[in-house]
């Protein structure tokens, strides 16, 4: 009875750990709360490092792994929202964000903390005004030999983060069960 009881415990434990381990979500900021979907395409997307991450030359480097920019313009594509004949543009300003080594992701998963990134999109016309801005976030803390390898952990970011932003970008974000 203890054993089994000492199981249920543990199993839901795991479970608990592995929901909470990758999180991510969207803020719209209020000025554009009212935003909704007509049609846009764009042409180009732009990612960028805050300039205090910019400053930072690990931080710069290890940046360049997530190949976001590639990542956005291909779920773009794959929803139909890229046009060489657009005129708007997808900016983005990656705010922070962390990419634990290899060997800690692997060795001590989520005890070694969480990858994540943080950024602002602003979708804007060729004359530079916004029509929509949010705040895109998404975080990995799983680890162990699958679960820890860099291209697993820094693809799932960069997935997840174009993933939230064509869903802001459309109007339709994955809402939670009730």
């Amino acid at each position: 009875m203890k054993n089994a009881r000492l199981s249920r415990f543990g199993f839901a434990l795991v479970t608990a750990l592995f929901l909470a381990s990758c999180s991510s979500g969207v803020t719209k900021r209020e000025a554009h709360v009212a935003y909704r979907y007509d049609g846009q395409t764009f042409k180009k997307v732009v990612v960028r490092l805050s300039d205090e991450l910019a400053a930072d030359p690990e931080k710069a480097y290890r940046f360049q792994e997530l190949r976001l920019e590639q990542s956005i313009e291909n779920r773009l594509k794959a929803n139909r929202l890229y046009d060489e004949q657009a005129s708007n543009v997808v900016e983005i300003v990656i705010k922070d964000f962390r990419i634990r080594s290899g060997l800690n992701a692997q060795l001590f998963g989520f005890m070694a903390g969480s990858d994540n990134i943080e950024g602002i999109v602003t979708l804007k016309t060729a004359e530079g005004t916004v029509f929509n801005e949010f705040a895109v976030s998404a975080s990995y803390a799983l680890g162990g030999r699958a679960g820890g390898q860099d291209y697993t952990r820094i693809g799932y970011l960069s997935s997840e983060f174009g993933k939230l932003t064509v869903q802001t970008i459309v109007d339709k974000q994955d809402k939670p069960a009730r």
